[in-house]
C-alpha cells in the first residue's frame, strides 16, 4: 500500500493480444537481471512463466490442462479453470472493475494468455478451500518440496519469502500466504497451521474506496476471528488539536527510509518515503490504528514526555519497527503552478517499459496519469517538466523541457523508472 505500482503485463494495447508460452518468453527474455544470483531477491512474474514453460515440456501439454488433469480434477475443483480457453464464457464469471477518477468502471481487458502461470487462473472460495487443505496436508508434494516451498532461504528471508509461499505471523501464530491480482481482480489466500484454518478473500476490482481495506487486511481479520484472537476494535477515542500536534515531526527508520506524521484536517497521517498518506485512528494514549489496514503506530516518550520515538508494528504483528524522532523539517508541501493550455497538451500520451504502461491525459487545465492496473490519478505541475501527485510521494519529469515530451521519467522511493514514448 506504500507504492504506486504496476501489475507486469506487457504494455499498451498489446495486453489484449494472445500469445504462446514462447512469445510471452520472447517478450522479456532479453531483460538484463536486476542482479547476479544470490546477491538480491524480487518477486518476479516472469519465473512462473518460465515455470508454465517448464511444465509444458515435461508433460508434453498445455501448463494448464496438466495442472487440471493432474490436480484439479482429482481434487473436485469443479470450479477452477483456466481463463482463457479460447475465449469462451465461464458460466458464473464475474467482470472485474477498477476505480477510475471517483466513480467505478469496468476493468481494461487483459488476454489471460499473458499472466500465464503467473495468475491466468479462475477459482471459487470454496475450490481454494480444497486446495489449501491437500496441499498443507500432505496431499499434493513430498515432505521435502512442500519444506522448500515455506522456507524462506538467502536474500528472500529478508521478505519471508519461500519458493512460491509467503510465511509470517498472524496475532503471534504462524501462517502461510498469498496475494495477487491482473486489472480487475484481487485475491488472498491464508492458511494457519495445525488449525486447518484457511482465509480466502476474492475482490473482482483492483482498487477500492480510500479507508476501503484490501484483501490481506480482509482475510487477516476473518482469520484473526476465527482462531480466537480478533483484532482490537477500531474505536476512536477524543483528542485535541493541540495534543494531535505534538505527534508531528519526522521519523527516521534508515537512511532512506523515514515515516513523516503529519495533522491533516484534524486528523493524524503517516507517510512513509515513497508512499501514500493515511489517516490513522487514536485508540489509546500514544497509540493510532491505521484506517486502511489492521497496521499499528505507538509513540514512546522520554523522561521529560516528550515524545522521542516510534514503532510501527505491520498488521499488528511483531516486536514492530522503532523509528527515532528527528530534527528534520517538515517536507514542505508542494505547490502547483499554472501552465498554459498548449504547454499543458504536450504531455498528453502513452509512455511505456517493459512491462508497463505510463498514459497521461489533459482535460482542459486538468492533468492525470494512469499506469497499466491502476487509476488514474491526477497530476500537479511544479514547472513545465515537473509534476508531483498529491495521493502518493511521486514526481513525474518529462523531457524535453519544450516541445513534444518524448519521455517521462518516474521518481518514487528513490528509483527512477524511464518511460518511452511510444505513441
Amino acid at each position: 500500500v506504500d507504492a504506486w505500482t504496476y501489475n507486469g503485463v506487457v504494455p499498451g494495447p498489446q495486453i489484449k493480444l494472445d500469445l504462446t508460452t514462447a512469445a510471452l518468453i520472447d517478450s522479456f527474455k532479453a531483460e538484463k537481471p536486476d542482479f547476479a544470483p544470490g546477491e538480491g531477491w524480487h518477486y518476479n512474474n516472469s519465473g512462473y512463466v518460465l515455470l508454465g514453460a517448464v511444465i509444458e515440456a515435461a508433460s508434453g501439454k498445455p501448463w494448464h490442462v496438466y495442472m487440471d488433469e493432474a490436480f484439479f480434477k482429482p481434487l473436485g475443483m469443479a470450479h477452477t479453470r483456466y481463463g482463457n480457453e479460447q475465449n469462451r464464457v465461464i458460466p458464473g464469471h464475474v467482470d472485474g472493475y477498477t476505480r477510475k477518477d471517483d466513480a467505478w468502471a469496468r476493468a481494461a481487458y487483459l488476454s489471460m494468455t499473458q499472466p500465464h502461470a503467473a495468475g491466468a487462473l479462475v477459482s471459487t472460495v470454496d475450490d481454494l478451500l480444497k486446495w489449501n487443505r491437500a496441499l498443507h496436508e500432505g496431499k499434493l508434494l513430498q515432505d521435502a518440496s512442500y519444506r522448500a516451498m515455506i522456507t524462506p532461504v538467502g536474500k528472500a528471508v529478508e521478505s519471508n519469502y519461500g519458493f512460491g509461499i509467503s510465511t509470517g505471523t498472524l496475532r503471534g501464530v504462524p501462517q502461510l500466504q498469498h496475494g495477487g491480482g491482473i486489472p480487475g481482480f484481487s485475491s488472498y489466500l491464508l492458511y494457519i497451521p495445525g488449525s486447518d484454518t484457511s482465509a480466502v478473500v476474492l475482490y473482482n476490482a483492483d482498487g477500492g474506496r480510500p479507508g476501503m481495506q484490501g484483501v490481506s487486511s480482509i482475510a487477516n481479520v476473518l482469520a484473526a476471528y476465527a482462531i480466537g484472537k480478533p483484532y482490537p476494535e477500531k474505536k476512536s477515542i477524543a483528542i485535541d488539536a493541540a495534543t494531535l500536534k505534538q505527534y508531528e515531526g519526522v521519523y527516521r527508520v534508515d537512511k532512506d527510509v523515514a515515516r513523516t506524521l503529519r495533522v491533516v484536517d484534524g486528523r493524524l497521517t503517516s507517510q512513509r518515503t515513497g508512499g501514500s498518506a493515511f489517516a490513522l485512528i487514536p485508540v489509546a494514549r500514544d497509540t493510532f490504528l491505521f484506517e486502511e489496514s489492521m497496521s499499528r503506530i505507538t509513540f514512546e516518550r522520554g523522561a521529560d514526555g516528550g515524545i522521542k520515538a516510534m514503532r510501527f508494528f505491520q498488521e499488528d504483528e511483531g516486536a514492530g519497527v522503532l523509528a527515532p524522532r528527528t530534527d528534520e523539517p517538515m517536507p514542505g508541501a508542494r505547490s502547483a503552478v499554472e501552465l498554459p493550455a498548449a504547454t499543458l497538451a504536450r504531455i498528453a500520451g502513452t509512455y511505456a517499459v517493459p512491462g508497463a504502461t505510463l498514459t497521461v491525459t489533459v482535460e482542459g487545465a486538468v492533468a492525470k496519469a494512469q499506469l497499466t492496473g491502476q487509476p488514474a490519478l491526477e497530476i500537479f505541475p511544479e514547472s513545465a517538466s515537473r509534476f508531483f501527485l498529491k495521493v502518493v510521494d511521486a514526481v513525474l519529469v518529462l523531457a524535453p523541457e519544450a516541445g513534444r515530451s518524448a519521455s517521462v521519467t518516474l521518481l518514487q522511493g528513490g528509483r527512477e523508472t524511464v518511460f518511452q514514448r511510444t505513441d
